[in-house]
């Protein structure tokens, strides 16, 4: 059973977990500990509490299974070349049971997914939006630009309706790599 304690995560900045040990140890000699089998926890951990899937190298040695122990390991986040440095460290110990703090200053952002669709194309989905708001379809104007499509955006457009000009702001609200909603409201 793995017990987890989130202190805090910025991208995984620091996290803290309980876990059951593995460790071997001979009388006269300190207990040790595979630096995998922490390498694993801290993985799983990272997955679990932040939603980031790195693979960590912490080496092959035994390490010393005692609080204060702390492996230098290198993570890479899975489909990206960007290698970062992660600090896992054996907080608490008690009995079988162990404590890690996992940090690193270096974590990679998360990354948004994000796509182009032509400006007509946009313009026709936000004037379909807009038509559901005010009851007319009027011409929107987005640009010439093929617009950038990402959870966040957020645009501005003008838009002729029979009573006049106005502008809208338009906000892309989900986007799953080929298709997107959005919201539209008209501004004053």
């Amino acid at each position: 059973m793995t017990t987890i304690r989130v202190l805090s995560a910025t991208a995984f900045g620091s996290v803290v977990v309980l876990a059951l040990s593995a460790c071997s140890f001979s009388i006269g000699a300190p207990a040790t500990i595979p630096a995998g089998d922490v390498a694993a926890l801290a993985e799983s951990t990272i997955r679990d509490e932040v939603g980031a899937e790195i693979e960590l190298d912490c080496g092959t040695a035994e390490v010393a299974f005692e609080v204060g122990t702390v492996l230098t390991c290198t993570g890479t986040e899975v489909g990206l070349d960007q290698q970062i440095p992660v600090r896992v460290e054996i907080v608490l110990i008690d009995g079988d049971y162990y404590e890690i703090d996992i940090t690193s200053e270096g974590a990679p952002e998360p990354q948004t997914e994000s796509g182009f669709v032509p400006s007509a194309d946009f313009q026709e989905v936000v004037a379909s939006a807009l038509e559901q708001i005010v009851g007319e379809r009027g011409v929107v104007n987005c640009g010439p630009d093929d617009v950038e499509i990402f959870v966040g955006a957020e645009l501005i457009c003008s838009v002729v309706l029979s009573d006049g000009f106005a502008e809208t702001a338009v906000r892309v609200t989900a986007f799953d790599g080929s298709t997107y909603e959005i919201e539209a409201e008209l501004l004053e």
